[in-house]
């Protein structure tokens, strides 16, 4: 009798209790599904794992109140063998499409309650001859850039595409970087007024980060630091060689015949010259004047993006970034309009290819 008691203090704890997954929002998987009607299949590919993506948060919410019956559990079973077809590296873009578009068909059967596929993957069907003339025409008309770009980094498995969307940059994750026509039209002005030299210098990093993904043993992307460094003289010896294939007069328009140093008045007395007196005539900032918008030097890139948009009218994105005289002018605007939150003096609203700028104190 007495071993047969439970001594106080040995009761079992209690499990935890498991916490419900946050329900995904239906809004992020409508707009990966509208991204999937475009004549380009890269950006379909993209919007394809988008949408799986949000179906991984989802399928976790769904099955922690009803799990799934005997059919759903070979069903699901079958959609993963078609979604490890498109992630394989060695299929092509139409291989991995159709894997994607199947596995997503698939768990549309078992989650019913989930916004529809369906409906985008038709409206594409009926569309899908002009939206691939359209893609043609738009990659006809940037071919230099393309070119430039694909030729000089293709030995490092990157590759560029043209594709409509409201980002600058996209990496789908599969070797291919998706730029919009807006940052394409950047490019090829950079080209025309600079060379080829500051286009490639513009890509390179990006194509440094793509070149360095990997996947860890849970399936997501990482990036291998390692890999990175060790693809900088690679990346370099890329361009260089593109260079050497280039006509010399496009490689780099902007080199001046001399190269002058300016150094700011505040350090004149780092100077090793001989002094006579206690003047002496250093050199001056070449910008004077009051700053732009109470912050900006005048004549700098940032400047330059607020004086474009100080009218307060709506303008294509594309005519305020041209001409920046910096290697991504997208980031300049983006500083503007953080810079404009921080102080609340004025507002920048980014709408498609479209930006304005309001002002709410007088600058």
């Amino acid at each position: 009798m007495f071993g047969q008691r439970r001594r106080a203090g040995t009761r079992l704890p209690k499990p935890p209790k498991r916490k419900k997954p946050q329900k995904p929002k239906v809004k992020e998987l409508t707009d990966a599904y509208r991204q999937y009607v475009s004549g380009n299949i890269e950006t379909r590919v993209t919007a394809l794992a988008k949408a799986l993506k949000w179906w991984d948060q989802a399928i976790e919410y769904f099955i922690f109140d009803k799990p799934l019956n005997a059919k759903q559990v070979k069903l699901y079973g079958l959609s993963n063998k078609t979604r490890t077809l498109g992630a394989r590296v060695e299929s092509t873009e139409p291989e991995r499409e159709l894997a994607l578009v199947r596995t997503i068909e698939m768990y549309q059967k078992i989650w019913t309650s989930a916004p529809s596929f369906n409906s985008h993957k038709a409206k594409f069907e009926s569309v899908r001859v002009r939206l691939e003339q359209k893609q043609k025409q738009v990659e006809s008309r940037h071919r230099f850039v393309l070119e430039s770009l694909n030729e000089t980094f293709e030995s490092m498995g990157v590759k560029f595409v043209v594709s409509k969307s409201d980002v600058a940059r996209q990496f789908d994750g599969s070797g291919t970087i998706l730029i919009n026509p807006d940052l394409t039209k950047v490019l090829g002005n950079k080209a025309r007024r600079e060379g080829v030299l500051p286009v490639l210098f513009s890509e390179a990093f990006t194509v440094l980060k793509a070149a360095a993904i990997e996947r860890n043993t849970s399936g997501d992307a990482v990036l291998n630091l390692e890999r990175f460094a060790k693809l900088v003289p690679v990346m370099l010896g890329a361009i260089l060689t593109h260079c050497g294939k280039v006509e010399r007069a496009k490689v780099f328009k902007l080199c001046p015949e001399t190269v002058e140093a300016k150094v700011d008045t505040e350090v004149k007395s780092r100077d090793t010259s001989p002094r006579t007196g206690g003047g002496g005539s250093g050199p001056k900032r070449t910008r004077k004047g009051p700053k732009v918008g109470g912050r900006y030097m005048p004549g700098s890139a940032m400047a330059m993006v607020y004086e474009r948009l100080a009218d307060q009218k709506p303008h294509p994105l594309s005519q305020v970034l041209d001409g920046i005289p910096v290697s991504n002018p997208m980031d300049r605007l983006k500083w503007l309009q953080k810079h404009g939150v921080q102080t609340k003096d004025w507002t920048v609203e980014i709408s498609g290819n479209t930006v304005q700028m309001t002002l709410h104190v007088t600058v």
